[in-house]
This record gives C-alpha cells, sequence and structure tokens, in this order.
C-alpha cells in the first residue's frame, strides 16, 4: 500500500498536479483539434512534438512529408499516425481527425517522468465530451477504446502516477484542473515485468528526479520527456535542470563563455529558470483576469513583463521561444540567419494551434478577460434583440482604444448596484437614441454623453429624442467655442428645466465662482464651523448650490453671501444642504427688513434722508449696510430663526413624511405659511406639516427621476393650487419633503 502522507510522496503530488494544472491552462478549454484530410502533416507534426519535442533540422523542402525529425523518430511518429488514421476510418467523422493529447505524471521511487497519451474522437455526431466517446493511443501504439480501458491495460511501469480525470484536462473550480492521483496497474498485478521501462531504463532517460518540473516547462513546446523509442522504447526530449547545470559548469570548466551573450549558454539558463517563469505566467494571467474583471489593466511595463516571460515560458528541450528570438535577432544581424532557426520558431506554436491559450500577448488575454466579464451581464437581458443592443452600444463604448475603454467600462459597471435595471436601461438608451460611436461612455455608474452630461440610462432613456438632439447639437457648438456658457445655457434653459438636467460645465463653473468669492483655487480647504463642507460635492448638491446662488442669491452677489456665511457659521451649518437653506432664510429675512423700510418710507418719506436712485436698490443696500455694521442684526435674525425653528422641530419629529432637517422644514414654513392662511387665522408649524401630510396621501400627480438616477421627484398637487415636491429615493418607499407651497395664479 502506498503511504501518501509519506513527504516525497506530498511533494511529488504537489510537483505533479502544478505541472498537470500548467499543462490544462497551457492546452486550454478546448477539446479537441480538428484535422483535415489534407493536414496529415499538422497531424504528424503535432504528434512529433508531443513525443520529442521541436524538430532539430530544418525539413527538405523537398520532401513535402519531411517534418524535421531523426529518422528514428520519424519511424515512431509514422507509427502512431498511422494507428490515428486506422482508428479514424472506423469513426463517421466526414474524413476529419479530431485530436487531442493529454499527460500523465509518474513517480517510481526517486525518479520522475511523464508519458504522452493522445486521444482521438469517435463520433462527432455523439457526445464528444464523453470519456467514451474516445479512443486512447499511447506512445507504445497500443490502442485502448476507452478510457478506464487505458487505466487497467496501460504499459507503465509500477509506478505512482496522478492524471486529467477520464483522461480530458477540465477545471473543476475555473482555475484548477481536475485530476486522480492512483497507482499505475503494474502496482495492481502480479507479474513486475512490463517490457516498456525498467530502472535502468528510467534513469539513463530521465536524468534527475527533478525533471517533471524541467517538463512543465518544456511542454508547450517539447511535450513529455520521455516517448517510445529504440530499446525500451524511450528517449529523453530536453535538457533537464541537471544536464543543463552540468552543461553550464562544463562549458566554464573549459574557459567557454556562460553568459546571455551566447545562444548554447542561454540555452540552458532558460531552462534552468524556466519553472519559475512559467508559474510567474500563470499569476501574470490570474492577476490579468482578476484586474480584467475589476476594471483595471495591468501596467504597460507588467504587460511587455508577461510578454517576456509568456515566450521563455513557452521552452522545448531548452532552447526557448525567447532564445529563438535572440538567435533570429543575432543571426539576422550578422547576415547567418538560417530557414532552421525560422522553422524551429514556427513549430513551437504548432502544437498550439488550436488551444484556447496559444502564442498571445498580454494585451490579447486581457482584452478576451474583459469580453467575457462584459459578456456576462447578457444574462440580466431576456432576448436576442436586447442582447443585440446591448453588444451594439457597448462597441460603441468601445471604440478604437478597445483594452482601455473595456477597462472604464468594467469599471463602472463594477460600480452599479443595480445591474439588472441598468443594463436594460442602457439597452433602452441605445434604442432610443443610437448614439454614435464616441459619442458616449461610462462614468460613476451613468452615462457620460460628448463628455458634458453625465446621466442615469434610465433617466437618459426618458428624454424624448428631440431633446437629445438639441442637447447634443449645443454641446458641440459650445465645445467648439460657437457659444459662450451663457448662451449655452440659454439655448437649453428650457430642456434643462423639463428634465431637471445640469451640464458639468455649470457645475465647474459654480465651483469656480464660489472659490472665487472666497479668493480661493478650490473649495475644497474652505471651512464652516470646523468642517470642511464643500469638499467632495455630490452633483446633486452642486447643482442645489448653483439654483440658490444664481437664483437667490441674485447671481453670486457678494453682499448675500456674505451674510449667509455669517448667519450659517453663527447657526453652527455642518453641511450644503443648511448652507443653501440658511441662505435662502437671509435673502428671505433681509426682503422682510427691506420692504418695512419701504412700506414706511411711503408712508412717512420726510423721516429719511434724500437719495438718489431707485428706491428698492436704496433700502436694500441699507439693509446690507446695516448687517455689516450693527452687530445686533445677525442676532436678531438668529433670535427669530431658532423660535420658529424650536416650535418646528417637534411637528417635523412626529409624522410621516417629513422634511430631511428641521433647518429645511423651518425656512419652507417660514416663506410659505401664509400661502395657507384662511379668514386672517395664522398656520401654525403643526397646521404646515399636517397640510403637507394631508396632500401626500393622495397619490403623486407626476414623477421624475433625478439626472442620477438616485432619487425620484414626486408631484403633489390639489386642484385649489397646494403643491408638495416630495423626493423619494430609488428603491425605497418613503418619502421626505421639499416643499409645500400654494402655486399663486396671475
Amino acid at each position: 500500500m502506498v503511504n501518501w502522507s509519506e513527504a516525497d510522496i506530498v511533494e511529488w503530488e504537489e510537483a505533479a498536479y502544478k505541472e498537470q494544472n500548467a499543462f490544462c491552462h497551457m492546452l486550454g478549454d478546448r477539446r479537441w483539434d480538428r484535422i483535415k484530410p489534407n493536414e496529415g502533416v499538422i497531424l504528424r507534426r503535432k504528434i512529433g512534438y508531443g513525443l520529442y519535442g521541436p524538430p532539430t533540422r530544418n525539413p527538405d523542402p523537398k520532401n513535402p512529408y519531411d517534418i524535421g525529425y531523426k529518422p528514428e523518430e520519424d519511424i515512431e511518429i509514422q507509427k502512431i499516425y498511422d494507428v490515428i488514421l486506422e482508428e479514424g476510418k472506423e469513426y463517421e467523422n466526414r474524413g476529419h481527425t479530431w485530436f487531442a493529447c493529454i499527460f500523465i505524471s509518474c513517480k517510481m521511487y526517486d525518479k520522475r517522468f511523464t508519458f504522452p497519451v493522445f486521444r482521438i474522437l469517435k463520433n462527432y455526431a455523439k457526445d464528444n465530451y464523453s470519456k467514451n466517446n474516445c479512443t486512447f493511443i499511447d506512445h507504445n501504439c497500443r490502442v485502448y477504446e476507452t478510457w478506464d480501458d487505458y487505466l487497467a491495460n496501460n504499459t507503465l511501469p509500477a509506478c505512482l502516477i496522478l492524471y486529467p480525470r477520464d483522461g480530458i484536462y477540465q477545471l473543476k473550480d475555473n482555475e484548477n484542473v481536475d485530476c486522480i492521483k492512483d497507482r499505475s496497474c503494474a502496482c495492481y498485478v502480479s507479474s513486475r515485468t512490463i517490457g516498456v521501462l525498467d530502472y535502468a531504463a528510467t534513469a539513463a532517460g530521465i536524468g534527475a528526479s527533478a525533471i517533471g518540473l524541467a517538463a512543465i516547462c518544456a511542454v508547450p513546446i517539447a511535450g513529455p520527456v520521455m516517448a517510445g523509442a529504440v530499446g525500451t522504447g524511450l528517449v529523453s526530449s530536453g535538457y533537464g535542470l541537471i544536464r543543463s547545470s552540468s552543461a553550464l559548469v562544463d562549458r566554464y570548466m573549459h574557459k567557454q563563455s556562460i553568459g546571455f551573450d551566447n545562444a548554447e549558454s542561454r540555452n540552458c539558463w532558460l531552462t534552468i529558470v524556466s519553472t519559475p517563469l512559467f508559474f510567474t505566467q500563470f499569476g501574470m494571467i490570474a492577476r490579468m483576469k482578476t484586474t480584467a474583471e475589476a476594471g483595471e489593466i495591468m501596467s504597460k511595463a507588467a504587460r511587455i513583463t508577461f510578454s517576456v516571460v509568456n515566450v521563455a515560458c513557452l521552452t522545448t528541450s531548452g532552447l526557448g521561444i525567447i532564445n529563438s528570438l535572440s538567435n533570429i535577432i543575432d543571426k539576422g544581424m550578422n547576415d547567418t540567419l538560417t530557414p532552421l532557426d525560422i522553422y524551429q520558431f514556427t513549430a513551437s506554436c504548432v502544437f498550439f494551434t488550436h488551444s484556447a491559450m496559444n502564442f498571445q500577448t498580454a494585451s490579447t488575454i486581457i482584452k478576451k478577460f474583459q469580453q467575457d466579464h462584459i459578456d456576462s451581464y447578457k444574462e440580466y437581458l431576456s432576448t436576442e434583440d436586447q442582447k443585440k443592443d446591448f453588444d451594439n452600444i457597448i462597441s460603441k463604448m468601445q471604440g478604437e482604444r478597445k483594452m482601455h475603454n473595456s477597462a472604464k467600462i468594467i469599471k463602472e459597471l463594477n460600480y452599479v448596484q443595480d445591474k439588472e435595471d441598468f443594463i436594460n436601461s442602457l439597452v433602452d438608451v441605445e434604442k432610443l437614441h443610437n448614439f454614435e460611436s464616441g459619442d458616449i461612455m461610462l462614468d460613476r455608474g451613468l452615462i457620460n454623453m460628448m463628455d458634458e452630461w453625465r446621466i442615469h440610462p434610465e433617466k437618459l432613456s426618458q428624454i424624448d429624442a428631440d431633446s437629445v438632439t438639441d442637447i447634443m447639437s449645443n454641446t458641440k457648438k459650445f465645445q467648439n467655442g460657437e457659444i459662450d456658457l451663457e448662451g449655452f445655457k440659454t439655448n437649453l434653459a428650457r430642456v434643462c428645466s423639463k428634465y431637471r438636467l445640469h451640464s458639468e460645465a455649470v457645475r465647474e463653473n459654480t465651483i469656480a465662482k464660489l472659490a472665487a468669492h472666497f479668493d480661493a483655487p478650490n473649495l475644497d480647504n474652505i471651512e464652516m464651523n470646523g468642517v470642511k463642507i464643500f469638499k467632495d460635492m455630490p452633483a446633486h448638491v452642486i447643482d442645489r448650490l448653483n439654483g440658490v446662488m444664481e437664483n437667490t442669491a441674485k447671481n453670486y452677489k457678494s453682499e448675500i453671501i456674505d451674510i449667509a456665511i455669517d448667519f450659517a457659521k453663527k447657526e453652527n451649518c455642518q453641511n450644503v444642504s443648511e448652507f443653501c437653506n440658511y441662505l435662502e432664510y437671509t435673502v428671505k429675512y433681509m426682503n422682510d427688513e427691506k420692504n418695512r423700510y419701504i412700506s414706511d418710507y411711503k408712508q412717512n418719506p420726510s423721516g429719511y434722508e434724500k437719495f438718489s436712485g431707485k428706491v428698492k436698490d436704496h433700502f436694500e443696500n441699507l439693509v446690507y449696510k446695516e448687517f455689516k455694521t450693527n452687530g445686533n442684526k445677525l442676532s436678531e435674525m438668529s433670535t427669530q430663526f431658532n423660535k420658529i425653528k424650536t416650535n418646528i422641530a417637534q411637528a417635523n419629529a412626529t409624522g410621516e413624511p417629513n422634511f430631511r432637517s428641521d433647518v429645511a422644514a423651518t425656512y419652507h414654513y417660514i416663506k410659505h405659511k401664509d400661502d395657507f392662511v384662511i379668514n386672517n387665522l395664522d398656520v401654525s408649524p403643526d397646521d404646515y406639516l399636517n397640510i403637507a401630510r394631508q396632500i401626500t396621501n393622495a397619490p403623486p400627480g407626476s414623477m421624475m427621476l433625478s439626472q442620477e438616477g438616485n432619487v425620484t421627484f414626486l408631484t403633489f398637487k390639489e386642484n385649489d393650487g397646494r403643491m408638495v415636491i416630495a423626493i423619494q429615493p430609488k428603491g425605497d418607499t418613503n418619502c421626505h419633503i421639499a416643499t409645500c407651497y400654494r402655486l399663486r395664479t396671475k
């Protein structure tokens, strides 16, 4: 019995599993290579490659059947080739041969080695993934009708084996190959006389116990290190680690170069370092997959490194593709490049012509991972037309810089919470608007239209086509300098008002103009009561701030902003929403003061000094001056505000819906309470909140999604003109009151 827990067996098993995992990944998940009737040379080259690695000489151009191997090797290749064709005659595959190669990892005492097994599909019309629909042929031309037949009757020596389940490379968890460990069938019979391999032959053929690891690196090109040949039917096809090391020592002892400038010594070094390179390669591939699915791209340096490692890992009998490339470059510069150099290089890829992971650059692999990840989002779509529209809009976003734009698309899709809703909305956008390539891109979970409008796809699908055309036309004019920002805003005022839209240019202008008021380069470090309230403002907060500054603050009037800042600081303002409410109340209070002065002036003009200009402007400036010179004015305003705030806070907390903050509730009550006065009876804070809640008991008259798609604006309207605007966060059944007022009739 085998003690599988022995240290050397555990170590072999781990190494053999890595070996098999490497085989699986290098060969890819494609089950078969289809060899057409007129591609016999390709089949023979594949067999030769699996047995011996790349050819050692240039084929005779006059002999179309010459594939560059030694005569004795050609004999063995031809034997297996003939058996494969003979077996193929029995199967109805329309003259095609469906071919694959797997490898058996073996351990006999302290020796480790690998054997090839060729797999042929019996009937393509049947289940071509079944182990029972395959014929298996070993290096001795023995034919096995099933995989179980091979396991029970192969001619392997008595040894430990590890092989892919069912004789097929397949992943069990999307990353690791599914393998089985066992003893060879020779361990289960009484006779230990196996005519194919004995210990001495193994020692001679394998060279050293570490040869299995070297074989891993050699497989994409060299295949196994053992193959049927003369005597025992086995030869070693590659430089093992020991042999390469010995060769370097020998060259050093005989005063020959052991540097990379010499092709022979470079060849030895590549074999020695190929194992870590190989595992580095697959570590990098795994990292590519992870970064691609996260919407990132490996750096250019990392992609170049991968390409070098990828080439370096494709080693064959110690002669790597990177070495072949170096030879080609060296010989090309010295005018000594031969057809054999080119032939050996191209032969290194023939064995993997049909594989899914053949000689690819890092960029190619990244693009494949990216596209696979993007395509996975189609699961949210139910019809083929939807999937086609999805492909179309993604293709337009990818444009010419496919890898970089795909990374951005993936990153932005990962940002989205409700992916099903987002993907379906994206398809609706393509169906309705059919944008041109380069017009849109995903950005922070939104659609970036012309790098000027960031809109949720569901919102964009709700905007009529003519309005979108109008937006794009004026945006193009603005970006080309045909109209300035004010013209841009004026031309799109109707559309923006109708759909509650805000451009990036307007948002940037909002920040720039307010920063200029603070005499600062930006708003990030502007503090209020120890809090940087303007830092990292969300888009909708900037939009709110812009509306208040342009309208309530009379287009950033400095006197209004200064007084509002002083008042906000006095009230311990903690965020931009509160600041906007404090500014709005400041303007309301100053307007009341101004109107009081005007009323008194009209009744008693002699009580005032003479002045020039408009009455309205004069008393407005008078109020500004009082706030600047009379410290009590700010305190008076604060006292009035907080008296009402104390009363309304309780009403705001004892029912639903309510205002998001007591500051907002206070301002809107002060501004609109007179809209609901009946018979000269004052409206209390409780009355105001009760009116708002009563109005919202009915279904909303209209609903509009916000530009970012994160909230819905609900409009409730009574026949007598009373209205409530409420805001409902996406995915929430509750809402909060934004304002309550009576629509005034002209």
